[in-house]
């Protein structure tokens, strides 16, 4: 049933996306790109998922979108991080941080340093992962973002149960 689904979005991506060809409109092409890259990403086909979002961001560079780049390089990121590719992963959440700090986005901001911190967990690189949660947290707790704060005390806690701090790992 969901594998439906997920024909049906791509399908309508598709079909937008010749439609915005024919209109010339670039930021509009991209954000479909970037909508069948995701889907791609959701189904784990991630060099497909990679194929996608570059092309969206060659178009979001070429219509000067910070906005779409900084989408853009999260997916890149996430994409590299689910292929362990850590280095890769890396370098584009830290290219989304920088761009959504400068655009002021701040809960995105918050994500991009959740993004970051996990990857940090992933590596084993256990201090980077704290400093970079606790800087998503103090974001989160500044803009009232409970779901991502959930998602950091989660993460939080694997980072202590990695460390043997498990009396912290439970709070």
């Amino acid at each position: 049933k969901q594998t439906g689904k997920m024909e049906q979005a791509m399908e309508s991506y598709q079909k937008a996306m010749e439609l915005f060809k024919t209109l010339d409109k670039k930021l509009e092409i991209a954000n479909c790109l970037f909508n069948i890259g995701d889907t791609y990403l959701l189904q784990q086909d991630y060099e497909m998922a990679l194929r996608y979002f570059k092309e969206a961001l060659l178009l979001d560079q070429e219509t000067q979108s910070d906005w779409g780049i900084a989408f853009d390089y999260e997916a890149l990121g996430k994409v590299y991080g689910h292929q362990k590719r850590y280095a890769q992963a890396l370098d584009y959440h830290k290219k989304a941080l920088a761009l959504r700090g400068k655009l002021g986005q701040r809960l995105e901001l918050s994500m991009s340093y959740t993004e970051i911190g996990s990857i940090y967990l992933e590596m084993g690189n256990y201090e980077q992962a704290q400093e970079n949660i606790n800087a998503s947290i103090a974001i989160a707790e500044e803009i009232g973002a409970r779901a991502q704060l959930q998602d950091n005390f989660r993460i939080l806690s694997k980072v202590y149960e990695k460390t043997g701090d498990f009396e912290k790992a439970l709070t």
